[in-house]
């Protein structure tokens, strides 16, 4: 098996939502999700959470003792326009220096509560010699060819393929699945990862989740509707 690291960001302030990694999902902290996936998932060689907050380095000091490793962010990569995958860089950099190399790297963003051990397990089998990368996603009904856009008067652009007989007369089922990135695994080779820095490369597999272990949540409301599924145990139906 490869030796792997993960990266969980964890930063303070959400314009949208603040304080978001640090709300009550539950009986434990949003960022707690994640945290207690990836290490009982049994994947990861070193498990890091990156923060520009002291006081979230503190809420989950007691991960210590169960492998997870933090680590107060770099001031240059605290401001909004760092993004993830330049955070990750730097952590598997800085333990290159210090001789630790890793074949794989994972970005498990702690606004995805309900990917689970397994889910991280599955996708993490996805990476093989031949496959550069894994997303994970989940299957949408919102088809782009069904999409419209609007004109600076407010007018709807109607899509050229709406004109046409023959599409009209299409039934929706009928079109061809697409999906959608969920935001809660992505996993990359990391040479592949460090000379592309993204993952969403040429040689890609989707690690395909059903829609109520794909929530991530944006803002309050998208908590509330968490909360709502936690409740009813429907994160642990497979149901799409």
């Amino acid at each position: 098996m490869s030796s792997a690291i993960a990266l969980i960001p964890a930063r303070a302030n959400s314009k949208r939502f603040p304080r978001k990694n640090l709300a009550m999902l539950g009986d434990k902290p949003l960022l707690a999700w994640t945290i207690e996936a990836a290490l009982e998932s049994g994947v990861f060689d070193e498990v890091v959470l990156s923060s520009d907050s002291d006081e979230i380095l503190q809420t989950v000091s007691g991960y210590q003792d169960a492998g997870l490793t933090y680590e107060l962010r770099s001031p240059h990569l605290a401001t909004d326009d760092a993004t993830a995958v330049q955070v990750l860089s730097d952590v598997i950099a800085r333990r290159a220096a210090d001789g630790k190399n890793y074949q794989a790297c994972s970005l498990l963003l702690p606004t995805c509560p309900f990917r689970d051990a397994q889910d991280i397990q599955r996708a993490f089998a996805l990476l093989t010699d031949e496959v550069k990368s894994v997303v994970s996603m989940k299957q949408t009904a919102q088809l782009p060819q069904f999409m419209f856009r609007q004109s600076e008067d407010g007018l709807a652009k109607v899509p050229e393929q709406f004109c046409s007989t023959d599409f009209a007369a299409t039934r929706l089922q009928a079109n061809p699945e697409y999906f959608y990135p969920n935001g809660a695994i992505y996993f990359a080779h990391t040479e592949a990862f460090l000379s592309e820095q993204r993952f969403y490369t040429d040689n890609m597999k989707i690690y395909s989740m059903p829609e109520a272990r794909s929530i991530d949540i944006d803002n309050q409301v998208d908590l509330v509707f968490a909360q709502a599924v936690l409740e009813n145990n429907i994160h642990q139906e497979d149901f799409a």
